[in-house]
C-alpha cells in the first residue's frame, strides 16, 4: 500500500489508519487514539500549509542570521499520513470534518465502500462498527448513520 505523498497537521495525535476515498482520492479519512474519525480534503489541507508556512518565512536577511538550522523546512511543518509524526508547535489539527458520536474510544478498523462514494466503515477499540454518510465531506461535523455494538 502506497503513503500519501503529502503532510497533514495531525497534532499530537498517533495516525492508526489513513484511507483516501476510491471515487475521490482528494478525500482522506484518519482513525486515531481519538475517539474522533477526521476527514481531510487534501487540496484544501495544501493550501491551508503553504499558508501557515508563508506566515511563518523569516525574512531574507533574518535567515541569513538565523543560520540553516533554524530555517523551518516544508517537511518538518506537519505529520506525514503514513508515519504519524507531528511538529507539536504548528501541528494544529484542522480536518475539513470531523465524524462524532459514533465511538467513545480511538481505533484502527476504517474502510471506504468500493461502489457507494461516501459511505465509510470505522471499528474502534470500544467494540463498536460504525457506518457514516459522509458524501463528499461538506459538513464541519457528522454523526453516523449506524453503530452496531459488537
Amino acid at each position: 500500500m502506497a503513503c500519501v505523498p503529502q503532510e497533514v497537521p495531525h497534532g499530537a495525535l498517533d495516525v492508526n489508519r489513513a484511507r483516501a476515498m476510491p471515487q475521490n482520492a482528494d478525500l482522506v479519512a484518519t482513525c486515531s487514539g481519538s475517539s474522533e474519525v477526521l476527514l481531510f480534503r487534501l487540496s484544501t489541507q495544501a493550501a491551508r500549509q503553504q499558508r501557515r508556512q508563508d506566515s511563518r518565512q523569516p525574512a531574507a536577511d533574518d535567515t541569513a542570521s538565523l543560520g540553516a538550522d533554524h530555517v523551518d523546512s516544508p517537511a518538518a511543518d506537519g505529520m506525514s499520513v503514513c508515519n504519524g509524526h507531528s511538529d507539536s508547535q504548528h501541528g494544529e489539527v484542522l480536518p475539513d470534518c470531523r465524524l462524532r458520536g459514533g465511538h467513545t474510544e480511538g481505533g484502527f478498523g476504517l474502510a471506504w465502500d468500493a461502489v457507494e462514494a461516501g459511505r465509510l466503515l470505522t471499528g474502534g477499540t470500544d467494540g463498536k462498527a460504525c457506518i457514516w454518510n459522509v458524501g463528499q465531506g461538506a459538513a464541519d461535523v457528522l454523526e453516523p448513520v449506524q453503530v452496531c455494538c459488537c
